[in-house]
């Protein structure tokens, strides 16, 4: 009967964001409607309204970006990109926003930072890197930069408790990161993870990724190929469709 009612719900959700994203007149700024997906999540099933978010590895301010979306309805939030011109650039077209201008990983250190040809695919993963360059993006530099540990990220924001959305996207690590973090007791209500590897042909999926959420808490909810949006379970439990 559990299982029958959770199969349920996915499909009742499955439906509304259907309506949802594919509205004419409806904007998306990820890669493949992610934003749309996380929108439906936080402002219809988990009621949030103005939901604040972290983005880790936040890239670009519109282009490709899992929270411009709720920047343009009124959220604001932290973004972390160890990229200097990227940094900037989130600065100064999110304004609202705050912008740290170092990396996240396992634990806090020293780094080293690879800038590809393809900004996307920046790492801190030198295996990752040299895959990559392996596929035909190039190395344009190499940097050590400043790393803050997951767990000790909340502290170098000031912030008393994980904002309501995580975006993660750090090109290697992500499963790393997302072993460390310590969400069990506490955690993002919402998660967007990139649970697919690089390849130019087509990429592989880590399910791992999916196995380390479920231990600590999450209920993966929607899956884009590219990444999977995971919510925190005692939150689906209460306020899901058809509960």
């Amino acid at each position: 009967m559990q299982i029958y009612s959770l199969a349920q719900r996915l499909r009742q959700m499955a439906k509304s964001m259907y309506y949802r994203i594919y509205n004419v007149g409806q904007s998306s700024w990820s890669q493949c409607g992610e934003d749309r997906i996380l929108d439906y999540l936080a402002c219809v099933i988990l009621k949030m309204s103005n939901p604040t978010y972290l983005d880790i590895g936040a890239h670009q301010p519109w282009y490709l970006s899992n929270t411009a979306l709720f920047y343009s309805k009124g959220s604001r939030g932290f973004l972390v990109e160890p990229d200097a011109n990227l940094a900037h650039k989130l600065r100064t077209e999110r304004p609202g926003d705050s912008v740290f201008e170092f990396g996240v990983g396992p634990q806090s250190g020293q780094f080293e930072f690879f800038v590809m040809s393809e900004p996307t695919l920046n790492t801190m993963d030198k295996n990752e890197a040299q895959r990559i360059e392996s596929m035909g993006v190039s190395i344009i530099s190499n940097t050590q930069i400043r790393v803050v540990g997951i767990n000790e990220l909340l502290g170098e924001l000031k912030l008393q408790d994980w904002p309501d959305i995580l975006s993660l996207d750090v090109e290697g690590l992500d499963e790393q990161i997302v072993t460390a973090a310590d969400f069990v007791q506490s955690g993002p209500k919402l998660i967007c993870l990139e649970t697919v590897s690089y390849d130019p042909i087509s990429g592989k999926k880590d399910l791992k990724l999916s196995e380390i959420m479920n231990a600590k808490g999450y209920l993966q909810v929607a899956d884009t190929w590219i990444n999977s949006i995971f919510v925190r379970k005692e939150l689906w439990q209460q306020q899901s469709p058809g509960n």
